[in-house]
């Protein structure tokens, strides 16, 4: 169990990670986005799932991935609608002078990750 909770903290870090990414071209955040969060981004949430794979019980394992997956399937949604409406001008102001690579980043790291988690549960049914 502990190592679960582990691999989930560090899930957990990653998305956030990439959700700064996305927060700053949006103007949410008065801090940048600087290298160590675009490394710890990926690092966290693969570190996270491959220590969950290698420590957890399938059921742990499971419980832990589905969730995970879907948020980072959120976290990539959300970049790519902020890429089209920053691309067609519903978000103007913060997003017009702002540089598009960190949401095209969150959205083929998160986007990749999390299908890849989703489709590892592709017709599987119940605590498995």
């Amino acid at each position: 169990m502990p190592i679960a909770f582990f691999s989930l903290v560090l899930i957990l870090l990653g998305i956030v990670c990439g959700a700064a990414l996305v927060a700053v071209p949006l103007g949410l955040t008065v801090i940048t986005a600087g290298p160590m969060i675009w490394v710890l981004f990926p690092l966290f949430v693969i570190g996270g799932f491959v220590l969950l794979a290698m420590g957890a019980s399938a059921h742990a394992v499971h419980r832990a991935s589905r969730p995970a997956a879907l948020a980072l399937l959120l976290l990539a949604l959300v970049a790519a609608v902020v890429l089209v409406a920053g691309g067609i001008g519903l978000l103007p102001g913060a997003t017009a002078d702002a540089p598009a690579w960190p949401l095209w980043y969150v959205l083929v790291v998160a986007g990749g990750i999390g299908v890849l988690g989703a489709a590892s549960f592709r017709g599987k049914t119940g605590a498995g």
